[in-house]
């Protein structure tokens, strides 16, 4: 265990919990604001590896729930692999509606964070990766469990039920059932930095998969970065691998596909058009479309 390291996180922490620092990376997301499953069968996941930005751990879970046990999770945010470690114990040890209500995000919502089922999920935590426990506990013995759970995070869902629409995992009682069996043995790799820097890592790994998420909606001012960056992430697919560049929200409602595909960041691409669920959305017509890059032999 780097302690010294866990301490520095924990500091970090403290200070966005007691509002003294914050950037727009600094928060965890409780769960995804993506429709992760409109998207998600269009990837071969099953045996197969992926590179996934973090945040709310989502895409990971789900990678995990179609059969991905070789996931390497890359995020600016240094919480990201304490975050994956309480969700995979709260996974292991919780039932479906405990689960939910434990980590869901609505903004009308008093009773996040149970202390009750908080403890339950630390005696697992403490199991499967002390340096979460250690973490998280720390972050208890100074604050309430709700001041952190608001302040910690991002508050985005404006409807319960779009988190249950927006994962595959959370679909039903069932396939979180079958996740809870798959996710026991699976323990991603986890590297925190900054996507863009990606050239530093390509000698690591080549990947069957990579999400980027929406990552390029806050890259308005790097583009020629994030154009860089690509042509690695490219270069560091297996043949025949799918390279998802970019969530777009809304493109039958906004700007976001024409900015897309203004900024020439890649050129051979498909659009998978899926239903934007309402909670991000008061209007239900609305389209989100997933961007994809198809390495050919």
């Amino acid at each position: 265990m780097d302690k010294y390291k866990l301490n520095e996180d924990i500091f970090k922490a403290q200070d966005i919990i007691n509002n003294n620092f914050c950037h727009t990376f600094s928060k965890l997301y409780s769960f995804t604001t993506e429709n992760i499953n409109g998207y998600i069968n269009d990837f071969d996941l099953f045996n197969k590896s992926l590179l996934t930005v973090g945040s709310s751990l989502d895409q990971c879970i789900n990678a995990i729930l179609m059969g991905c046990s070789d996931v390497t999770v890359m995020d600016i945010n240094p919480f990201v692999k304490y975050y994956f470690y309480l969700k995979k114990a709260a996974i292991l040890t919780l039932n479906y509606e405990d689960y939910y209500n434990f980590f869901q995000d609505y903004e009308s919502n008093f009773n996040l964070f149970l202390e009750k089922l908080y403890q339950i999920i630390m005696k697992k935590l403490f199991v499967l990766n002390i340096e979460s426990f250690f973490f998280w506990d720390t972050l208890h013995k100074s604050y309430e469990l709700k001041t952190i759970r608001y302040n910690l995070f991002n508050n985005k869902i404006k409807e319960q039920n779009c988190i249950k629409k927006f994962n595959t995992y959370l679909n039903s009682d069932l396939n979180y059932k079958i996740t809870k069996t798959k996710i026991s043995n699976v323990n991603p790799k986890f590297i925190i930095d900054n996507i863009l820097n990606i050239d530093k890592y390509t000698h690591i790994n080549r990947y069957d998969n990579i999400f980027l998420s929406n990552i390029f909606d806050y890259q308005k001012e790097r583009i020629n970065d994030f154009k860089y960056s690509l042509q690695y992430l490219k270069h560091m697919l297996n043949c025949d691998g799918k390279l998802m560049v970019a969530y777009l929200y809304g493109i039958n409602d906004t700007n976001s596909l024409i900015d897309f595909s203004n900024s020439k960041v890649i050129t051979d691409y498909n659009i998978k058009i899926i239903s934007g669920v309402r909670g991000i959305y008061l209007n239900n017509n609305i389209k989100d479309g997933v961007v994809i890059y198809q390495k050919k032999r």
